[in-house]
């Protein structure tokens, strides 16, 4: 149905525009058509609601733990990944234990500091200007391993066997 516009202009003699109960009558079609559809959408928010809660059930089924044992039964969430504190830093040639002389680092940790303690996982991601990608970690209190490059196929190459292999 479209709008029903109410006349207020059309001159009829002794009144303008239409009676009143031909204007409340279009009233009470427009108020029953906007109802309708603010019901019609109430209903596909339900509905799209109900699939991704299905969806995200059935996702939650498929996440399988990891070797170790210590991926999480369910899959996480972006704060509960991102729960403890997370920072960007950079470095540059005057900074100690650096893989290559500038670039920045993605750091994050399992207690929510950067104190090298016993419990506390410090992880570094780090993207160097030589376009390599690096990491290091510190476990439970011990010193930063030696950053490893990450390979990649901007750095490796495939042979005639199949074999990755240094580019």
């Amino acid at each position: 149905m479209s709008r029903k516009v109410i006349d207020i202009a059309t001159d009829n003699g002794t009144w303008r525009g239409d009676l009143a109960p031909v204007a409340f009558t279009k009233c009470n079609d427009n108020f029953a058509e906007v109802y309708q559809n603010a019901a019609n959408a109430q209903s596909s928010a339900d509905t799209a609601k109900s699939t991704a809660d299905s969806a995200a059930a059935t996702a939650a089924t498929k996440v399988s733990k990891g070797a170790n044992g210590t991926w999480p039964d369910a899959i996480p969430t972006a704060s509960a990944l991102w729960g403890y504190p997370a920072r960007i830093q950079r470095w540059n040639s005057n900074t100690q234990d650096r893989p290559v002389p500038f670039g920045l680092a993605i750091c994050w940790s399992t207690l929510g500091h950067f104190n090298k303690v016993n419990d506390n996982w410090i992880s570094q991601m780090g993207f160097g200007t030589d376009g390599e990608v690096y990491y290091t970690q510190s476990v439970n209190g011990n010193q930063f391993m030696a950053w490893r490059k990450i390979w990649s196929t901007g750095n490796t190459t495939v042979d005639a066997n199949n074999f990755i292999k240094r580019a």
